[in-house]
């Protein structure tokens, strides 16, 4: 399952990540709901004034987040939008809350919500781009990310989830710098690191490619698209037949659900059989 990068925006921190983005490719495993028309008002409405927000809620807001206390977050959140109700953090920490339990609907508007506002912030484009990818719309997705993007092209978070969409599309003279980037950011991510693995391969530099694939399976022995990333460098790159068999094994013994997971282990043993005759 890809695994997709979401920002948490607060002012004064990083960008927070969720435990979503190994990204999938075609041929590695590398990564919306319509308003309705708006309701004339009869009234005029009157806004509230904005009450200046004390700088130690954005550290609680964030601390929350991580650990994922999600009643403190919501009591934060809710204070802070009675002082601002367009503070980009505070909503988009409750579009997260909300995409944590796939409520896409809900995410979407208080992520709309903030860029009435914020029109500037990475953050929300690329957790828009997450959503629209979550629920299968891939032209949406590519124009979020790549708004982000054009916001800022220094988010490491912004330039894995783009890089990802190249990747798995096959387009990596787009996904190599990107992705190079991003790992120079996030050398511990999981996601970036499989990622940064294929453009190694894809450079020719397969020693270089097995050792990212070997610092990954460390810490997460039993990653599906890992092991299979893993095991097409060793059997079609590198031609180490009884290792990646190993591999495919092991695949076999998990039993992945996914059809093309289950395609490609066969089409590998194939390739086994063919080159030991």
């Amino acid at each position: 399952m890809k695994k997709l990068i979401l920002i948490l925006c607060c002012v004064g921190a990083t960008s927070y990540l969720t435990g979503c983005s190994s990204s999938e490719e075609k041929k590695d495993t590398a990564p919306v709901a319509k308003k309705g028309k708006a309701e004339e008002l009869t009234q005029p409405t009157v806004q509230a004034p904005i009450r200046e927000i004390p700088k130690k809620s954005y550290s609680q807001l964030a601390k929350a987040f991580d650990d994922k206390n999600n009643k403190d977050l919501l009591q934060i959140a809710g204070q802070m939008l009675s002082a601002n109700p367009h503070d980009v953090s505070a909503l988009n920490a409750l579009a997260l809350y909300h995409m944590q339990k796939s409520e896409w609907g809900a995410a979407r508007l208080l992520l709309e919500r903030a860029l009435e506002k914020n029109k500037d912030v990475a953050g929300l484009y690329n957790n828009l781009g997450v959503i629209a990818l979550r629920e299968d719309n891939l032209e949406s997705a590519i124009i979020n990310f790549k708004t982000a993007y054009d916001k800022d092209r220094r988010n490491p978070n912004v330039l894995s989830n783009l890089g990802s969409i190249y990747i798995k599309y096959l387009d990596y003279g787009k996904a190599e710098g990107m992705i190079e980037q991003a790992y120079s950011a996030m050398p511990d991510s999981m996601s970036v690191t499989n990622n940064y693995a294929i453009i190694k391969r894809v450079q020719g530099k397969y020693d270089e490619s097995a050792d990212l694939y070997k610092k990954i399976l460390a810490k997460e022995p039993r990653n599906v698209s890992t092991l299979l990333n893993y095991a097409i460098l060793l059997i079609e790159y590198m031609k180490k037949y009884e290792e990646g068999d190993k591999l495919l094994n092991k695949l076999e013994f998990l039993e992945s659900s996914e059809p093309y997971v289950k395609n490609k282990v066969s089409e590998l043993h194939t390739r086994i059989q063919a080159a030991r005759k």
